[in-house]
């Protein structure tokens, strides 16, 4: 009877700890959260102007005027051809100089308008550097938004990925899955990069469930087979989104890749897309 007595107490006791220690761990988690809030809205106010996305005024000046005389005289072999205009890219207003200040690891800025993913982009020395770390070096649940460290930061790889976390909370890259949702695609088509020396603008093609050990995770291909494969498949395996212009070998593309809620450690979910034009073409 004496043991009896002793096990209700006892029981108790583990519930009452098994409660303080779960509120303990929802509040920490919230207090990570909120500060990975703060770091990454500090960052949009502190060095983007814009952060919706500004388009730059047309060109209103208009052309000389030409007499009639001029205009009848004119040979058709000295009228000059008329280039193609170049594409107006959204202005941010990224104050790089700035961001190169709180870390030299900042390489640009990625942008997909109407979503949460407006942050500093960066690269380490390795894919686990910034697993955890915010771009101003704070350890952070968020981590930051990365380029794989074996590409180049020019973006002139076959593949350019880019990692970046699932938050709870849509933010990173928490709104990436939502890409599997064909109307949710077909009206989130644009992705922009911006460097210090260039903006990228790409397209979005393709969105699936992958596996970390098959082609959206290859860099670049040796073998032309390989290369034609790769782009085949990243077509193939969209969910949403059909490409019908088939791609090139001349095409760049850019991977993001973020983990799925079911914690497979093997799979992930990306998205895909093709670079359309930069501001150095």
């Amino acid at each position: 009877m004496k043991r009896k007595k002793w096990i209700r107490p006892v029981l108790i006791v583990l519930l009452l700890g098994v409660m303080v220690f779960c509120i303990v761990r929802i509040l920490s988690v919230k207090r990570e959260y909120d500060t990975g809030e703060a770091i990454y809205g500090a960052a949009l106010d502190e060095f983007v102007a814009n952060p919706e996305g500004t388009m730059p005024l047309p060109d209103t000046e208009e052309p000389p005027e030409t007499s009639e005389d001029t205009e009848a005289n004119t040979d058709v072999d000295d009228v000059p051809v008329q280039e193609e205009p170049k594409e107006d890219y959204p202005d941010l207003g990224i104050d790089f100089d700035k961001l190169r200040q709180v870390n030299e690891d900042i390489i640009g800025w990625i942008w997909i308008p109407d979503t949460r993913i407006n942050y500093p982009l960066l690269q380490g020395k390795d894919n686990s550097t910034y697993l955890r770390t915010a771009y101003n070096l704070q350890p952070s649940r968020y981590g930051s938004a990365f380029l794989d460290y074996r590409n180049h930061p020019d973006f002139t790889d076959t593949n350019t990925i880019i990692y970046g976390h699932n938050m709870r909370n849509d933010a990173m890259f928490g709104t990436l899955s939502n890409f599997a949702d064909p109307e949710f695609a077909e009206n989130h088509t644009d992705l922009y990069i911006y460097t210090p020396d260039a903006t990228y603008h790409y397209e979005i093609f393709s969105a699936y469930t992958a596996k970390t050990y098959e082609f959206p995770y290859v860099i670049n291909f040796e073998y032309e087979k390989s290369h034609e494969e790769f782009l085949q498949f990243i077509v193939e395996e969209s969910v949403s989104l059909r490409r019908e212009e088939p791609l090139t070998m001349d095409d760049r593309i850019v991977t993001l890749s973020t983990c799925l809620s079911t914690s497979s450690y093997y799979k992930r979910f990306v998205v895909h897309g093709v670079l359309v034009s930069s501001s150095l073409d």
